[in-house]
């Protein structure tokens, strides 16, 4: 696979420079450099980890467009706790993927998730 082509649909140019894609030999490998990075995020089903959702797409937004999102972070939680009568563990982290990407779709992002098969989420921005 040519990785080059694909990282440049979710890394900033400089990003991509800035990566030594001839080291990388298996996916995996690139997989574990990009979340070392902080370019793609990992969470956990339960999305115990909220906060770093909206950590991860502010940065990934500044990286990629040079400035912040327009949300603040307890604006998702706010939204949340609105929208969803009962929640239950694991309700949070769908909810917010597509609440930060109807934000990002409006700025020419998108939120990508990549399925490996789990029940762990992992999250790009393109």
């Amino acid at each position: 696979m040519n990785y080059k082509v694909m990282l440049a649909k979710v890394l900033s140019e400089k990003e991509l420079a800035d990566m030594d894609i001839k080291k990388i030999k298996e996916d995996d490998a690139l997989l574990e450099e990009l979340i070392r990075k902080e370019y793609a995020l990992v969470v956990d089903w339960s999305g115990e980890e909220g906060n770093n959702l909206f950590n991860f797409f502010n940065q990934r937004t500044v990286s990629l467009l040079g400035r912040q999102l327009d949300i603040s972070s307890n604006e998702v939680y706010q939204q949340f706790d609105k929208d969803i009568d009962t929640p239950k563990r694991g309700d949070f982290v769908p909810f917010a993927l597509e609440y930060f990407d109807k934000h990002l779709k409006s700025n020419g992002l998108r939120v990508v998730l990549l399925d490996m098969g789990n029940d762990t989420y992992y999250i790009f921005v393109a």
